[in-house]
């Protein structure tokens, strides 16, 4: 599926990564789509290889999912790493 967005369309994703940001306490927020490819952003990503996180979280999405499919389960509905000062969420 070919997804087209207007400048209008990205701006409305913005702010609505934004006011997550803002009562989530995160640093950055990343839209990202199914190929890998960043769609909108909010927050400051200047120490983030944005493009390798992006192809990296896609292909783990990916890989969960066929990690439930093989369980029995249509999906997991969270996928979140820890570590001992960032997290993926």
């Amino acid at each position: 599926m070919n997804l087209v967005l207007k400048e209008s369309d990205i701006l409305r994703l913005e702010k609505s990564l934004d006011r997550m940001l803002i009562s989530s306490g995160a640093h950055c927020a990343l839209l990202i789509d199914q190929s890998g490819q960043l769609i909108a952003s909010s927050g400051d990503p200047s120490n983030l290889d944005v493009v390798a996180i992006s192809a990296l979280t896609a292909a783990n999405f990916g890989a969960t999912a066929e990690i439930a499919r093989l369980l029995g389960e249509d999906e997991f509905s969270l996928l979140f790493h820890k570590g001992k000062k960032e997290n993926v969420h």
